[in-house]
């Protein structure tokens, strides 16, 4: 009995120490207000004029919304519940500034939306729901 203890005490502190003996850390975190990945195929940002957090995103492949006006340009939109939306934008609505160059890998994390960045960008919210960008195609879930 106090070898298996032992064993298993071994093996969960091997287990625990092995990423750092590795030289493996945790991918970088991003909160920034504005930004884009690394391939500039997707830009995202905090949608200025809104009471609520919602996260604005633009790419190629982002398909115009079936219903509405037809003037402006394709987003995504993503708040911290609910399904992603399509929206046609004409004015601004990305924070002021260049944005921000998020290398592969890094995790952006605000507003209850956490996004993977790579080549292509998933982004999903509390609920679950969310979306990939930045592949020249678009994919809600």
């Amino acid at each position: 009995m106090i070898v298996r203890r032992a064993v298993i005490v071994t093996t969960l502190a091997c287990a625990a120490a092995a990423p750092t003996a590795l030289g493996t850390s945790p991918p970088p975190t991003s909160h920034v207000r504005f930004w884009q990945n690394h391939a500039q195929t997707a830009t995202c940002g905090k949608r200025i004029k809104q009471s609520s957090f919602q996260l604005l995103c633009s790419a190629q492949g982002i398909p115009r919304p079936r219903t509405g006006h037809q003037g402006g340009d394709p987003f995504v939109v993503l708040g911290r519940k609910g399904k992603a939306q399509l929206v046609l934008l004409s004015q601004r609505e990305f924070p002021e500034g260049s944005p921000k160059t998020l290398r592969n890998g890094t995790v952006w994390n605000r507003g209850g939306v956490k996004c993977t960045v790579f080549r292509k960008v998933t982004c999903t919210n509390r609920s679950g729901h969310g979306f990939m960008i930045g592949n020249g195609k678009y994919r809600s879930f």
